[in-house]
């Protein structure tokens, strides 16, 4: 375990980037704001509320200097009202090679 101030696995990377998700399995598309990222999870900023357990598809596109997309899928661990939104805590299940993202959510 790395010995920081948050006692974290791993340390948090803040962002502020665009994102897409949907339901796993889902057909819906919906916008999201990437907060931060670790090595094992990800915090999004949601227009709707989304339960616990939910698994999701999210589309990531830094879009700074050239940095490629990258998709994973993840399950909700906490879904926090925001005055604007909602703040999804979740933990990432599983990099999504390119193949392996479907074309729509490309």
């Amino acid at each position: 375990m790395q010995n920081h101030s948050e006692k974290r696995d791993f340390p948090r990377i803040i962002m502020d980037c665009p994102a897409r998700y949907r339901l796993h399995g889902g057909s819906y598309v919906s916008t999201a704001i990437a907060k931060n990222l670790s090595g094992d999870g990800i915090l999004l900023q949601v227009e709707k509320k989304v339960k616990p357990g939910s698994r999701l598809s999210v589309g990531i596109k830094p879009g700074k200097n050239g940095a490629p997309s990258f998709h994973m899928l993840v399950e909700v661990n906490r879904c926090v009202s925001l005055k604007s939104g909602f703040s999804l805590a979740c933990t990432i299940d599983k990099m999504l090679p390119k193949e392996e993202i479907p074309l729509d959510f490309l």
